[in-house]
């Protein structure tokens, strides 16, 4: 997925799913890109509580709950702190 684009909250459960659909791809690279996909904090936005899951075909399957949205937010929180885009950090 191209940086910045909006990600939509995956189904509990997507990993299971996806090794069934693909059984020769490797565990490790199915963990890694899932692993990417719902780290930053474009994913963690989308964890609302009520916002609807998607399964790895994009259809929908279950809701965020409340619990898993205040989880997000809190990691949201902790996320490292970035420059505004265009602002330059200069190394001392």
């Amino acid at each position: 997925m191209p940086k910045g684009q909006p990600k939509l909250p995956l189904k509990i459960g997507i990993y299971r799913d996806i090794r069934a659909a693909f059984p020769d791809m490797k565990a490790r690279a199915i963990y890694s890109a899932l692993w990417d996909y719902n780290r930053g904090p474009t994913y963690l936005r989308a964890m609302i509580a009520g916002a609807p899951r998607i399964d790895a075909n994009g259809e929908p399957d279950g809701i965020v709950s409340e619990e898993h949205a205040k989880i997000a937010a809190e990691k949201l929180k902790s996320l490292p702190k970035r420059p505004p885009r265009g602002e330059r950090v200069v190394a001392a």
